[in-house]
């Protein structure tokens, strides 16, 4: 078994099948993993006596089940096989635990002890593009992104992320954060929201220069977006690391002001503190473009007036 200060991930147990079958037949899941829907108890009971078989093997699928300290079951992990060789993990979270980073915090003691069991030097996660809160967490474990596009996923092309976790991506985050904790005195499990970079091409480099340079002290994202992740938006005393787009972190800043307003009626001395617009103007044509291209990927109607989350920001460390 392994465990965390919150959860355990142990092997399934019959006992299971009733929750696994239950969690299962969600909504996400459904849309997400329809191979992972099962009907009823006993099909699922089934389904663990499979899982239980091939703990003995290292061929995979090798999925553990996620509980709470009193045993309540919560979801899964897994690695298996995808069908051109390569090892994929994966983790669901029932929608009844969502938005508490249980996903993230049980995929982070699992990899580096299967990566360990299969002696693997990687170790892949791909998801639909527009499964957001699925590549956030691939993320904040420090899984890096290698692949945007087409692509087939439960055997359709769609547009998929893939991503790829090596041991020492979340060695370099987590050696950098407690470097940070120490210098700060801060407790040794103070815990940081997310590590993050901008984005993975050109202009997320710039924008973390921007960063690193002092010239961008704020940023923006729509409630619609912490709705779909099911988590809370940030507020002040949240430490978040940056990282570039090679997953290797840069800076641990943190939330010191949280504004929000309508996206129409964002003041320019908020807006300027963005550090990439000359003027009003310019920066409502570029997030107007962007909340309405993160309208359609999440399935929300855009207006010019909803509600966004303008975020303060403060560098604290640079390691």
């Amino acid at each position: 078994m392994l465990n965390t200060d919150r959860l355990t991930v142990r092997p399934f147990a019959p006992e299971m099948a009733e929750a696994l079958s239950r969690l299962s037949v969600e909504a996400d899941n459904r849309r997400f993993l329809p191979d992972e829907v099962w009907e009823t108890p006993e099909a699922a009971a089934r389904v663990i006596d499979l899982f239980m078989d091939e703990y003995q093997y290292d061929r995979g699928p090798l999925v553990y089940a996620v509980t709470l300290p009193d045993g309540t079951y919560i979801g899964h992990v897994e690695a298996a096989v995808t069908s051109d060789g390569c090892w994929e993990a994966g983790v669901h979270i029932g929608a009844d635990y969502g938005g508490r980073g249980y996903g993230a915090e049980a995929l982070g003691v699992f990899l580096p002890w299967i990566c360990d069991r299969l002696a693997l030097d990687e170790i892949l996660g791909i998801c639909v593009e527009e499964n957001i809160a699925s590549w956030k967490t691939l993320e904040k474990c420090g899984f890096q992104l290698e692949f945007r596009g087409e692509g087939r996923y439960q055997g359709f092309l769609r547009p998929i992320r893939r991503y790829v976790w090596r041991p020492a991506s979340q060695i370099d985050i987590d050696v950098f954060w407690q470097d940070f904790v120490r210098r700060e005195g801060l407790h040794p499990r103070t815990p940081y929201k997310e590590a993050f970079c901008f984005d993975e091409s050109d202009a997320g480099e710039r924008l973390l220069g921007l960063v690193l340079d002092g010239r961008k002290t704020a940023t923006c994202s729509s409630m619609e977006y912490w709705k779909w992740l099911e988590e809370t938006p940030p507020e002040p005393g949240d430490f978040s690391i940056i990282t570039d787009r090679a997953g290797c972190p840069r800076c641990v800043i943190e939330t010191m002001e949280v504004h929000p307003a309508a996206l129409n009626a964002v003041p320019w001395e908020l807006a300027r503190l963005e550090g990439e617009d000359e003027c009003l103007e310019s920066w409502r044509q570029k997030h107007n473009a962007w909340f309405a291209e993160e309208a359609r990927r999440l399935r929300y109607d855009f207006r010019e007036d909803q509600e966004v989350i303008l975020e303060v920001f403060e560098v604290v460390w640079k390691g």
